[in-house]
């Protein structure tokens, strides 16, 4: 089947808006900054209170989704009957859609979690550990609080006498913020530039956006998007989103009432099967259906649906050559990040050379950025852009120099700060590739910074502060669970049917992040001071704020130089990456898809076990659909994976409801 067979979504379903108004209206920005504070609220009693389901910690937030729902299925409803003047049309929903979006990353793994678990691993100082002696003298005074009782009550509560010390959080959290800004707008600066080609020339799929666009459609007679609406009197979608409310709705069912039957959807463990040597490497192998997962990836392109699990096989298979052959899994040296089959390192310098590709791809693009940057060239136009060329490139110079300054300041020398951030942005670069064409829910970061320059040129030519420095940024840049790039480009993608184009939007978006941000993290303090952390979700308590000083100290009490099979890896992963790239742009028939394979290569290896079902399932159901019933039927059946999608988020919030009522903890549908 050729890949030209197998379409695209529409980007415009149902019928053309009467109304050709912008969506970025006064009424729109203060509904999506009214709607901030609850989603942060909602995000943080989920996820860390309640040890729940991810809100907002996924591609597309699942918060954002429900709360747009809510705004068409109940509040334009009744608008729409009570005061018609004040319903909402499609383009400023899909503005407070995007706002949200963009908003969902800073409660979770965005920013306030990451953040927070950063601050506060001195928690886990002891005399055994001796990181008190071993580093503390590197941390700056205004990198966290100094006082290490509030670190204490953080974790433990406060006593009942005294109140949250927002005053001795606010130095260390305003230096964090004024960081985090220059990082977003850096950020900003590349989703602007590379807007055009993705979204314009390249055509990317963008699945992401299709839940929105199909939730806010309306006839020709209507005029805003209602119940009434063409998606909610489908009946395919509400047939296929029965699938999972009923599944899940049994599921929640039984933790009140154990005599009900309990589907078992996620983490089906197939070990038993790999009992003998040397198939025992294949463990951990099981199957994890998650009905989002599989919506989202039915609408791209098979080859690259077809490359994510193919190459997750390949991967285990790996495993299994090294046992039979005698390589352990264990790291050669204390400085090598993993060991046999060295997928961390296959993964970084997978991503180097797709890096490198998709440069290359849009060199005439960059070619016209730089022109217009520099000698205001007429005949490149940039009016319509997110950001001026200019300002873009401008800015992201600023903005990386500033970064590495800031680090500089922290105690980070300069050579490794810009050496660290360029590999942050190739990463998040990549990666935005991955979700925004390839539709994962969850991104999974390859071999991170720290520890590629530490395989790479060993821990001991690093100073204790430049070390140190790099602990601080460990959360942030291994927590890639949630990275604004893809969120900015899928705003950009929906620019057209909000009716806005030039640079409106990123003022808003901007003041969007900060505000999240601020109130993200006087949230976080408010329930952690109350609550006490050693109650919240275990990763949040004894995982990510201990790690990266475990890390620390390893390299400063063992200090060694490169490791060679790290580098030898790394390179062979390279050389397959521009081998898959190669072959896809000669040959039409060529299967694999450079993508999957980078994706592989992932230190969150352990995530992608509970994604590789759900997406094997999606591709089989693609490809019967084009090898049987072509064009006509995938068109028809893109509802029923819509459902899919719309199902498992209605169920998730209905739960998160009776959870948060209840006080039941633990009680996950969304595993990872």
């Amino acid at each position: 089947m050729a890949r030209a067979a197998e379409s695209r979504p529409h980007s415009r379903p149902g019928a053309p808006p009467i109304t050709r108004r912008s969506g970025l209206t006064p009424r729109a920005v203060v509904v999506t900054i009214l709607l901030i504070p609850p989603l942060c609220l909602a995000t943080h009693h989920s996820e860390l209170v309640l040890n729940g389901n991810t809100i907002c910690g996924n591609f597309p937030p699942m918060g954002a989704v429900l709360m747009l729902l809510l705004l068409v299925s109940l509040g334009n409803t009744i608008l729409a009957r009570l005061v018609p003047r004040a319903a909402l049309s499609r383009q400023e929903l899909l503005l407070i859609y995007s706002g949200l979006v963009v908003a969902g990353g800073m409660p979770s793994f965005g920013f306030v979690s990451s953040l927070f678990c950063t601050l506060t691993g001195t928690y886990y100082a002891t005399p055994a550990n001796g990181w008190e002696a071993l580093f503390f003298n590197y941390i700056p005074d205004w990198i966290t609080v100094k006082d290490q009782r509030l670190i204490t009550y953080y974790f433990e509560g406060l006593p009942g006498y005294m109140g949250v010390p927002y005053r001795e959080w606010l130095p260390p959290l305003a230096a964090w913020l004024v960081f985090a800004m220059a990082l977003f707008f850096a950020l900003m600066c590349l989703a602007s530039i590379f807007r055009r080609p993705w979204v314009e020339r390249e055509r990317l799929v963008f699945p992401l956006i299709q839940v929105p666009l199909a939730m806010t459609e309306h006839s020709a007679q209507q005029k805003w998007p209602s119940l009434r609406s063409p998606f909610f009197a489908n009946r395919a979608m509400w047939l296929a989103a029965l699938v999972p409310i009923v599944l899940y709705g049994l599921k929640e069912a039984a933790v009140y009432f154990p005599a009900i039957p309990s589907p078992t959807l996620q983490r089906i463990s197939l070990d038993p099967i790999f009992n003998q040597l040397p198939w025992r490497a294949m463990r951990p192998f099981g199957l994890s259906i998650y009905f989002s997962l599989i919506g989202l990836t039915f609408f791209i392109p098979t080859d690259i649906s077809f490359s994510f699990w193919f190459f997750y096989v390949l991967t285990k298979l790996q495993k299994v050559l090294g046992a039979a052959l005698g390589y352990g899994a264990a790291a050669s040296s204390p400085n090598a990040p993993s060991g046999f089959p060295y997928l961390d390192q296959q993964g970084g310098g997978a991503y180097l050379v797709l890096f490198a590709v998709y440069i290359w791809v849009a060199r005439h693009h960059m070619r016209d950025v730089l022109r217009k940057t520099f000698y205001d060239a007429p005949e490149v136009d940039d009016e319509t852009e997110p950001m001026r060329y200019r300002i873009a490139i401008i800015g992201f110079v600023l903005s990386y120099a500033f970064l590495v300054g800031w680090c500089r300041a922290s105690g980070m020398a300069i050579s490794v700060a810009v050496l660290f951030f360029a590999l942050y942005f190739v990463y998040c670069f990549v990666l935005t590739r991955v979700v925004v064409e390839g539709g994962i829910m969850w991104s999974l970061a390859p071999l991170t910074p720290d520890k590629a320059m530490v395989a790479f040129a060993g821990s001991k030519v690093f100073s204790p502060q430049t070390l140190t420095a790099i602990a601080h940024q460990m959360v942030w840049v291994r927590k890639m669970r949630w990275i604004l790039p893809p969120s900015l480009l899928q705003t950009y993608r929906l620019m057209p049917e909000m009716r806005i184009s030039g640079s409106r939007l990123n003022w808003l978006l901007l003041f969007i992040l900060g505000f999240g941000a601020v109130f993200s993290s006087y949230n976080l303090l408010r329930v952690a001071y109350a609550r006490g952390v050693v109650n919240f979700m275990p990763f949040f308590v004894r995982g990510y704020p201990r790690f990266p000083y475990i890390r620390l100290a390893n390299y400063l009490q063992n200090p060694g130089g490169p490791d060679p099979k790290s580098i030898v890896y790394a390179l062979l992963g390279a050389a397959f990456t521009g081998f898959l790239a190669f072959m896809r742009a000669r040959f039409t028939w060529w299967p694999f898809h450079p993508l999957g394979y980078a994706f592989a290569g992932t230190e969150q290896y352990w995530l992608y076990n509970e994604l590789w079902f759900s997406v094997f399932l999606a591709w089989v159901c693609k490809f019967v659909v084009l090898r049987y019933g072509g064009h006509a039927l995938y068109q028809k059946t893109q509802r029923l994976f819509v459902g899919f999608i719309m199902g498992e988020f209605i169920i998730i919030g209905i739960a998160f409801g009776i959870d948060a009522a209840m006080g039941t903890r633990g009680n996950k549908f969304l595993v990872p």
